[in-house]
């Protein structure tokens, strides 16, 4: 009975232990729920986070514009706290501050364009100078006002919670959230949170920023090079109308010594003119200085008749002769003249009616006269502009006529002459045209793109060790050919086919690119030996086998293909696409259509010039360069007036080197430009010390070359100025000469520095005339004074007659134009002989004396002078 009583009591206890215990740990569970809560909190914000930073990045990248683009941050911002009234602040580069975004219950709108000055002042200032988060309430916004921490902008907050956005250890800019309603604030956490995302708000605004101001210098570039090409067509639209007066100069030039009679001459200076604008009406009108009648030696007219020749009156013709300017007449101003008894009316009144005068060395001697009796066309200015030019040749073309008749022929030849250098003339600014041009044509990459990619390999070989790639640099065969025959259409076309067909024989990763004209360079990476380079060469060229069809004509062509492989031994891009260059051009002398592996000859051969250049770089810095002069001698006497300085290089290995192994090369790497002011210095010095020291070279002069860069510089004549008040060489003794590719620019600062030239009293002499493209359209824009024979001319005078005629007619020319003319290039007795013969005004060649030192041209000049 005790034992049952006893085991009851146990089992009580148990139970009521059991009891305490589940009690216990519910009440330890239920002090757990607060720090559950809180941590699902954090947890769930994190969430919330995270998100947000994936929506910032997803927007970054989604190329939107910059309204857009602070919109969205807006929505991500309200997805994380109340954010109903939200701002961001931006610091410009230049510490400026501007409203980016502005969105607001009470004052959206109205602080966007609010003064950096007061925004500095106000919080979003407050906030960037001291880059720390700002959690306030109404009293310390309040607060932070009257202390004269920042200014009130707008409406005060119940709350306010903003954040600095720091970049790069930088503050950017601010975002700031506001809440007007006092049951909506803000606590630490959001504060953190702000923080947090102002931080990747910051890097996403960077980028949006850039991104903006990219777009917006590509589209300003864009707008650039727009405005060139605009520019380029209006100087093209120029250059053509002045090479159609060109050619009209040539073409009254040559018809002027080919008419038999005056009536075939005007006839076809009728076509020339018709050629350049309605001339259906035209009229000579030549005032006979016998008679003093004015005579009508062509007239065409639709309807009235030829003129007989009149007594001076008061016609239009006279009017205009009398007046001595061209004129552009409507019919309504012709008949206000009419009524104003300043002309009479002779014969049917013209819609409009254009005249020049002829005005010669001793007054007027005519007019030419266009008109239109259609009130469909009326003459524009422009054509009073070709009228005046052709007024002033037809005029200079009849005073001439009588004194060249003797040269008749040699005038034809050289006029047809200068017609074939002004088409290859134009050939050549055809092909400038095209090449200045950007590669829209084939859509290949561009020289850039392609040294960046070769850069990019370069990297990876030295990176890895291995230089498994090559350049292949191709060039077509006989592509002028085509573009001269079909012309640049298909010239264009044959490039694109060209292009695709390459395109076909690569592999997806190789890179093609169109470097100018019909130059391509293939980037053929990676490659498993040069077995692979030489593989698609032959590819390339066995493509060539096949015909082009371009606008219905089957064209052959082929390739030369120079190969470069990748080697340690280059420092840059730009030295592999060299040596592929080379070997491309040894390719095409070995006979075209073939390949050639760049090697160590001609490795050696670039060697060699880069060592000149770095030699002649010392040869100016330690002045090797030393003046030798050649005498240039009047004809009959044969008595020196003048020298020429030419510059010698005294290398100190290789003796005296001629300026033919150097000027190029100087002239390449920009340092002609000191080579001349050296031999100009030194000339100068030279001959005023001679004039200074012996009296029976006083007269003497000198002649110096000056390369073309110098003509576009407008500080040249100043620069002579002080050399010659210097050196106390009056200006008339000396000569500058110029050669035709300082004219070709024919920029107006050419213009202005030939002219100041001029005006000092220096004498401009044209070099190598005879061999340029225009030589003779340069002798009325340009203030030449005297003209140099090409020597290939006179060295060949002898024994080709072209060329003695060639002479004769440059001599009559100068002789006509009151030029001065130096022969050169003699070097036998027998040219020298014939040369005085035709009385050409000065000698100068080896067969007088050979280009000397300064101590011996003095001996010789003192010896020739007795």
């Amino acid at each position: 009975m005790y034992t049952n009583l006893d085991e009851q009591a146990l089992m009580a206890d148990d139970q009521l232990v059991t009891s305490e215990t589940i009690l216990d740990e519910l009440n330890t569970l239920r002090s757990l729920v607060p720090e559950v809560e809180t941590l699902s909190r954090k947890y769930t914000n994190l969430n919330r986070l995270q998100e947000a930073l994936f929506t910032i990045a997803e927007l970054s990248g989604r190329n939107l514009e910059l309204d857009l683009f602070y919109k969205g941050l807006h929505k991500i911002v309200a997805n994380l706290l109340y954010a109903e009234n939200f701002y961001i602040g931006l610091k410009s580069q230049n510490s400026n501050l501007r409203i980016a975004y502005l969105a607001d219950r009470y004052d959206d709108g109205k602080h966007v364009n609010v003064s950096s000055e007061r925004l500095e002042k106000s919080m979003t200032g407050y906030l960037i100078q001291h880059q720390e988060p700002v959690l306030a309430d109404r009293e310390q916004f309040k607060s932070l006002v009257e202390s004269g921490a920042i200014i009130q902008m707008g409406s005060a907050p119940e709350f306010l919670l903003g954040a600095p956005m720091i970049s790069q250890k930088e503050c950017i800019g601010v975002v700031v959230v506001q809440s007007y309603d006092p049951e909506k604030g803000y606590d630490t956490q959001d504060m953190q949170v702000l923080e947090f995302v102002a931080h990747h708000l910051a890097q996403s605004i960077e980028r949006a920023h850039y991104r903006d101001s990219l777009e917006k210098r590509v589209s300003q570039r864009t707008h650039e090079l727009t405005q060139s090409n605009i520019e380029l067509h209006k100087e093209i639209q120029e250059r053509q109308r002045s090479e159609q007066l060109q050619r009209a100069l040539f073409h009254i030039s040559e018809m002027a010594h080919e008419a038999v009679h005056m009536d075939e001459f005007y006839q076809a200076l009728h076509d020339v003119v018709s050629h350049l604008t309605q001339a259906t009406n035209m009229y000579v009108a030549l005032l006979d200085s016998d008679s003093g009648e004015l005579c009508f030696p062509y007239r065409v007219d639709e309807i009235d008749s030829k003129p007989a020749p009149r007594l001076l009156g008061k016609g239009l013709t006279e009017y205009i002769m009398s007046r001595g300017t061209p004129m552009l007449l409507s019919n309504s101003e012709i008949k206000d003249l009419e009524n104003s008894g300043k002309v009479e009316k002779l014969g049917t009144r013209s819609e409009s009616w254009l005249g020049a005068p002829l005005i010669g060395d001793e007054g007027i001697i005519g007019a030419i006269v266009l008109q239109s009796y259609s009130k469909d066309f009326h003459y524009k200015k422009r054509d009073l502009e070709l009228v005046t030019f052709v007024s002033r040749h037809l005029t200079s073309t009849l005073m001439r006529k009588q004194a060249r008749e003797g040269l008749e022929e040699q005038v034809r030849a050289r006029t047809h002459e200068l017609e074939q250098e002004i088409s290859e003339r134009r050939r050549i600014e055809r092909k400038l045209k095209h090449d200045a041009s950007h590669d829209s044509l084939t859509g290949l990459p561009n020289r850039t793109i392609f040294l960046e990619r070769l850069g990019e390999a370069f990297t990876r070989a030295r990176r890895y060790r291995q230089s498994d790639f090559a350049v292949l640099f191709l060039d077509l065969d006989r592509f002028k050919l085509v573009n001269d025959s079909l012309g640049h259409m298909s010239g264009d076309e044959l490039l694109k086919k060209t292009s695709s067909r390459i395109r076909r024989c690569l592999r997806g990763r190789d890179l093609i690119a169109r470097l100018g004209g019909d130059e391509f360079a293939i980037l053929l990476e990676p490659m498993r030996s040069e077995e692979d380079a030489v593989r698609l060469a032959q590819r390339i060229s066995a493509s060539f086998d096949q015909p082009f069809f371009v606008e219905g004509e089957r064209i052959f062509t082929g390739t030369s293909i120079g190969i470069a492989l990748g080697s340690e031994r280059y420092q840059e891009p730009e030295e592999m696409l060299r040596d592929a260059d080379s070997a491309m051009y040894r390719a095409k002398a070995e006979g075209r259509r073939r390949f050639v592996l760049f090697d160590a000859s001609m490795h050696e051969e670039a060697t060699r010039a880069l060592k000149l250049e770095n030699e002649l770089r010392v040869a100016i810095d330690r002045n090797q360069f030393e003046v030798f002069y050649q005498p240039i001698l009047a004809s009959g006497t044969r008595k020196p007036m003048a020298v020429e300085a030419l510059v010698r290089w005294q290398h100190p290995t290789d003796g005296l080197v001629f300026p033919g192994s150097f000027i190029d090369l100087a002239t390449e790497i920009g340092f002609v430009r000191e080579i001349d002011w050296y031999v100009l210095n030194q000339a100068c010095y030279q001959l005023a010390e001679w004039r200074q020291s012996h009296s029976e070279l006083s007269d003497l002069s000198v002649t110096v070359n000056l390369s073309s860069e110098h003509f576009s510089q407008t500080e040249l004549p100043e620069q002579i100025s002080n050399i010659l008040e210097v050196t106390g060489l009056p200006a008339s003794a000396l000569r500058i000469e110029i050669t035709e590719h300082a004219l070709l620019s024919d920029e107006p600062q050419v213009h202005t520095v030939l002219n100041e030239l001029n005006g000092l009293g220096i004498q401009l002499m044209m070099d190598d005339f005879g061999t340029g493209y225009s030589s003779l359209g340069y002798l009325h824009r340009f203030p030449i004074t005297g003209l140099k024979i090409d020597r290939s001319f006179v060295t060949n005078m002898l024994n080709q007659s072209e060329h003695q005629a060639i002479v004769r007619t440059v001599k009559a020319l100068a002789e006509n134009l009151g030029l001065s003319l130096v022969a050169e290039g003699i070097e036998d007795e027998d040219t020298m002989v014939l040369l005085e013969q035709m009385e050409c005004e000065f000698l100068q060649g080896f067969h007088i004396s050979r280009p000397t030192n300064k101590d011996t041209i003095l001996e010789w000049l003192l010896a020739h002078t007795q």
